[in-house]
């Protein structure tokens, strides 16, 4: 959820984001409304729509890595991944 919160969201190729459903410590099992809410708070704050039936079609205990290639067909295409330990200059950052 950090990552759809920055308006530019950089992530090194080499780096491991991957998704879930929410997971609910009270029953131990997964929880798809709570999966639900964070997908579409991840829309609220700028991330591509599908990102919500992306969330929302994961099998309870799947993990998807969003890699390069497949970043845009699950809603995430405002990720931008670069080559190396450190991401490019933000412009008016300091």
């Amino acid at each position: 959820m950090v990552l759809a919160v920055g308006s530019q969201k950089y992530v090194s190729r080499s780096a491991a984001v991957i998704i879930h459903r929410a997971y609910d410590p009270v029953t131990k099992k997964t929880d798809l409304a709570a999966t639900k809410q964070v997908a579409e708070f991840m829309v609220a704050k700028g991330m591509h729509p599908r990102v919500l039936e992306t969330m929302t079609n994961l099998n309870p205990k799947e993990l998807v890595k969003i890699t390069r290639a497949n970043a845009k067909k699950l809603g995430f295409e405002s990720f931008k991944f670069y080559k190396g330990a450190n991401p490019p200059a933000t412009p008016e950052c300091s």
